[in-house]
């Protein structure tokens, strides 16, 4: 069984049990559990004729750090995540998307079905392989859900979802094949919810065990 499948329904089990359960003792990390994927054709951030995100020259792209640092601030309390990791897609007829999760807390190493749960984590999916400088939204697909395992900012174990996003690539250093931790996807992402908002830096390492 592929590992966000494994995750994925490790992370519901967790959701339907009983509201007393410690999650920090499920183990494993988290998966892209029931992301909402739908999406809307965005006239402000794509061409009307081919449906491409608007791109920027670059001249004013934000310079590369390789470093993560995002500032969560939900139910007014504020915690930082600081270290990402990536997937490859299965690329279809058009384009390779990248899934991303950054976390506060866990093992820094690829992840596995043994992996210790994280304090917190973020997952973007469905990143378009950009150039750097282009623009992207929800509407252009992409989905951001975030899982608090101690409940410092969230109640229970049910994650959130971004109700709108922003995100700005910054670099793509992707191959045909690429090793962990050589290749690197890197994006601002600006980011809001119903319980409050996420502003920062990703730059996440490639780890086989994330891909499709």
């Amino acid at each position: 069984m592929k590992l966000r499948l494994a995750l994925a329904l490790a992370v519901v089990g967790v959701i339907v049990a009983c509201s007393s359960e410690d999650p920090k003792e499920t183990g494993g990390t988290t998966a892209d559990a029931g992301i909402d994927v739908t999406t809307t054709e965005d006239a402000s951030t794509s061409n009307e004729d081919t449906g491409a995100p608007v791109q920027d020259s670059g001249s004013d792209a934000p310079a590369s750090t390789g470093q993560t640092s995002v500032v969560v601030t939900l139910n007014n309390v504020s915690r930082t995540l600081v270290r990402a990791q990536f997937g490859k897609s299965v690329p279809d007829a058009t384009q390779e998307t990248f899934y991303v999760e950054a976390h506060e807390g866990g093992d820094p190493a690829c992840p596995t079905q043994s992996s210790p749960t994280p304090k917190r984590t973020l997952i973007v999916a469905n990143i378009p392989r950009g150039n750097v400088g282009s623009v992207y939204t929800k509407a252009d697909g992409i989905a951001a859900t975030f899982f608090d395992f101690t409940n410092d900012q969230l109640p229970g174990v049910a994650p959130t979802k971004a109700s709108a996003l922003t995100l700005t690539i910054v670099k793509i250093d992707v191959g045909a094949s690429p090793s962990d931790g050589s290749s690197l996807v890197e994006f601002e992402l600006d980011a809001t919810f119903a319980e409050g908002t996420m502003k920062g830096r990703i730059a996440a390492t490639y780890c086989k065990s994330l891909d499709d």
